[in-house]
């Protein structure tokens, strides 16, 4: 069995009190913690954007704690897309098989 079978791409907008209170490094340590690559970054409405590929049961895992956020935060809403593997354009920034980023 190829381990690319089990791999899962996911791009998750995540809405309510997510910027200025560590949100993106919290992700970023999640994301290394479970093994995962992609990228997050602050969105100019308030949001935050992660797009990120990884084994099926690691993403799980990653969206669960990423739905809790660290301690100062509150995430009142996240969407999460399931991306095939011909994503459009936009998520695909960078490469995001190289580590988990934190983009500016």
């Amino acid at each position: 069995m190829d381990s690319r079978d089990n791999q899962r791409k996911v791009h998750i907008v995540v809405k309510g009190m997510v910027q200025g209170v560590g949100f993106r490094y919290y992700t970023r340590a999640m994301g290394q913690e479970l093994g995962i690559s992609g990228w997050v970054r602050n969105l100019s409405s308030g949001d935050v954007e992660i797009l990120c590929v990884g084994n099926s049961g690691h993403i799980d895992e990653f969206v669960r704690r990423v739905s809790t956020g660290p301690t100062h935060s509150h995430v009142t809403h996240m969407d999460v897309f399931d991306l095939a593997d011909e994503s459009p354009s936009d998520a695909d920034i960078m490469d995001i098989n190289e580590g988990f980023k934190i983009l500016l």
